[in-house]
């Protein structure tokens, strides 16, 4: 299942970073055009495995030959949860409705950790994109709640769960990202200043 997700998140992000690089390149790139292609590459790989049908590619072990399969997601997955932190408690204490015992653990941490790495690069790439103002961490707070209620809107309607502690953990992750970006900030500007002085 994981190997399946990154392949098919790493598929997206390629295709649309080369097509955005592709139209991009005869008006002249600067790193900030980069960092752009890099974000919205991103948010469609998200998207690719959030709303689109699935995809699984590669080399079949018995006939050497390559394949690619789309895979449909089945409506019976859908399903809202408005309450917060509902998910969260019930992956936590390991009391996950009609899930075996021993998957708790494994489907709580992938799904926690999963939620909240897969937006700590939009909070890292979003400062980067918007170099001036003040209020970057208003922005990215703002814009991935944006997205990501956008996101969870929409999964109900392709069949997947909409659920308000998704939203929480992507915030949580954006601002890991964000931190992270302040900090290299941080110690960019003081290396700077290092060498003026």
């Amino acid at each position: 299942m994981i190997s399946q997700y990154a392949k098919g998140f790493l598929f997206w992000f390629l295709i649309s970073f080369f097509l955005l690089y592709l139209i991009k390149r005869r008006k002249g790139l600067e790193k900030k055009d980069v960092y752009k292609l890099l974000l919205i590459a991103y948010l469609v790989a998200i998207c690719s495995q959030t709303l689109f049908p699935g995809i699984d590619c590669g080399v079949d072990s018995l006939t050497g030959k390559p394949y690619i399969h789309i895979l449909f997601r089945s409506r019976e997955m859908g399903g809202v949860n408005l309450i917060p932190l509902k998910t969260i408690l019930s992956e936590v204490s390991g009391t996950i409705p009609n899930l075996a015992k021993e998957d708790q653990i494994s489907v709580a941490i992938l799904n926690l950790a999963g939620n909240v790495c897969l937006y700590v690069p939009i909070g890292f790439l979003l400062p980067l994109v918007k170099r001036k103002g003040r209020n970057r961490y208003s922005l990215t707070v703002l814009w991935t709640l944006a997205f990501s209620c956008g996101i969870e809107i929409l999964q109900y309607f392709v069949g997947r769960s909409a659920d308000i502690d998704d939203v929480l953990l992507h915030l949580l992750g954006a601002s890991i990202g964000f931190s992270l970006w302040k900090g290299l900030a941080y110690i960019q500007k003081q290396k700077t200043n290092r060498s003026i002085h």
